[in-house]
């Protein structure tokens, strides 16, 4: 296990849950390529923490909002998978991910369609530019979507269901390297 910095907290969760991958790249050869790609994911999750920061009573208070049920979480992936040839493929990716406390309904679906109109306009231009730009195009469909995601998740992190007024969420962010081998 992972040393626990004084002012981090420290826990452990199961999640189970669904996936959405999309992205563009290149073929180089038969066997090998480059994809960029974005992932939206929604899971269903429990939460357990090892640590609190100095035993804060604060902290204990905010973590047991998390951790007595069942709590539903959102992130996204922004990733380069390179397929150095086709059994074997090397993945480098960023996630964020968004714990919810408890969902509110209406404001949960009014920020998700407000985010999704916005997601949807930048697809539409930026396959616009992977037409005009095949050789680029795929790199600008990678930046400009993610940068929006990323923007969105910033956004959240004051008020979970931004725009509107409610509560701090809890926030996990991460970096994963993998390789990927397929028979």
């Amino acid at each position: 296990m992972k040393e626990i910095e004084p002012n981090q907290i420290g826990f452990s969760a199961w999640q189970f849950g669904v996936s959405q991958i999309e992205g563009y790249g290149h073929q180089f050869t038969e066997k090998t390529n480059l994809l960029f790609y974005t992932a939206s994911n929604g899971h269903w999750m429990g939460l357990e923490y090892d640590s609190i920061p100095n035993g804060d009573s604060l902290y204990k208070k905010l973590m047991d909002r998390f951790t007595d049920g069942v709590r539903y979480s959102d992130k996204f992936e922004a990733g380069i998978k390179f397929q150095v040839y086709e059994p074997f493929a090397i993945t480098v990716a960023y996630e964020k991910q968004i714990i919810y406390p408890r969902i509110l309904f209406w404001k949960w679906i009014g920020s998700e369609i407000l985010a999704g109109l916005g997601e949807e306009i930048i697809s539409h231009f930026s396959k616009k530019i992977i037409e005009a730009s095949p050789t680029f195009g795929p790199f600008f469909h990678f930046a400009l979507i993610n940068a929006y995601k990323y923007g969105v998740y910033e956004l959240r992190k004051k008020r979970m269901n931004w725009p509107f007024a409610t509560e701090t969420p809890l926030m996990n962010e991460g970096f994963n390297v993998g390789m990927t081998f397929t028979f």
